[in-house]
């Protein structure tokens, strides 16, 4: 049940995103441990880290090896409750799409064992990289703990990370085994080549991961990766008329991710409300459209770029045709990447997008954030 992936390097296991187990979550997570007890010179199961209706996850370290040589790395274990309805199914779909999704690094990668504890057995078994700062959830809760807007320049970089993954699903089939990953970009050949019309099913951000920071083309040097999750409701969704209804349903998905980062509501549907945006040829004509954000709208959130206000805003009207194609958008989108600290610098909120500041607002939120397990203040 393992394909061969790029391991990740050696990351710590932190127990500050660890929620309680129910009983049947605590007795699988107690076989996955006898499981790796009869290979103790090579793994230490750690701690369950997750889980849900259909199964667990658990932390795993496998020790450094001189023969072949290997560091020390941690990695997660993702197993099917037994006799649990259709677990087991999700399970064998989801590693289906990560074999194809392989050498994206914006989705959380398969990884082979070996040696394998669950050779033989007859439930499927997924093992994948250990990412490190919790979920998108977590953030959330903890920014609007903390108060005020995340910065924008931030929440562009989480709109690139969660495009590149967009890109990942139009074009799978893009890894060799044991290649190292490379940074999800448009084909040459992207107007003439078809795009798959795969969807994740369930992208909230209890599926999205935050990594730490990888120098991937210079995008994650400020800030950290996302690292999408749980496949196993993903499908291809029918096309009859080629009209990409996959792809604006995925640009539609990402776009309310963004919407619940802006507002700290991660409600996951909103009323949808006619809302007036403005002309920016070729990426979209202005005009009175019907958008699932109606709490972006003005005068809300006084420090929010406005090309990002209203990008959001249209990609997620409930109309796909005034969705953006896939290649306008990420023209688009790279255009407001280019967005440094002296751009903001005229703005009101100038102070808000400094590197320096930034660096404060992440390391307060994401990599020494204190523990908010009993705040309840979003949705």
């Amino acid at each position: 049940m393992f394909v061969l992936g790029t391991p990740p390097t050696a990351r710590r296991i932190s127990r500050r995103h660890i929620k309680p187990l129910n009983l049947l979550a605590l007795k699988e997570s107690e076989k996955i441990r006898k499981y790796f007890e009869y290979y103790k010179d090579n793994y230490k199961f750690d701690v369950p880290i997750a889980h849900g209706k259909h199964g667990v996850v658990v932390a795993v370290t496998q020790f450094q090896r001189y023969a072949p040589p290997s560091s020390e790395i941690s990695f997660a274990i993702k197993r099917a409750y037994d006799g649990s309805g259709n677990a087991v199914q999700i399970l064998e779909n989801e590693i289906e799409w990560l074999r194809r999704l392989r050498g994206a690094p914006h989705v959380v990668q398969m990884l082979d064992l070996d040696p394998n504890p669950f050779d033989g057995l007859g439930r499927p078994t997924l093992a994948i990289e250990y990412v490190e700062n919790g979920t998108l959830t977590d953030f959330i809760r903890r920014c609007a703990r903390r108060g005020g807007q995340i910065p924008n320049r931030v929440l562009w970089a989480f709109f690139a990370c969660l495009t590149r993954v967009c890109v990942a699903m139009a074009w799978p089939d893009r890894g060799v085994l044991g290649a190292p990953v490379a940074l999800e970009q448009l084909p040459p050949d992207a107007n003439e080549r078809p795009k798959l019309q795969l969807t994740h099913g369930d992208l909230r951000p209890d599926n999205i991961l935050i990594g730490g920071f990888e120098p991937l083309e210079g995008e994650h040097l400020l800030v950290p990766i996302l690292k999408v999750c749980d496949w196993g409701l993903s499908n291809e969704v029918p096309d009859p008329k080629n009209q990409n209804l996959g792809v604006a349903r995925n640009i539609f998905d990402i776009a309310r991710i963004m919407r619940m980062l802006i507002s700290f509501d991660t409600t996951y549907n909103l009323p949808p409300t006619v809302v007036e945006i403005p002309d920016i040829p070729p990426i979209r004509k202005g005009g009175q459209w019907l958008t699932a954000s109606p709490n972006l709208v003005r005068p809300n959130f006084p420090d929010l770029d406005p090309d990002l206000r209203d990008f959001v805003i249209q990609c997620t009207s409930v109309i796909p045709q005034v969705i953006p194609s896939l290649e306008d958008f990420i023209t688009y989108l790279e255009l407001n990447l280019g967005k440094t600290e002296p751009f903001y610098r005229i703005t009101p909120y100038a102070a808000l997008e400094q590197d320096a500041r930034i660096r404060d607002y992440l390391l307060e939120t994401i990599f020494y954030a204190s523990d908010d397990d009993d705040y309840d203040g979003i949705s």
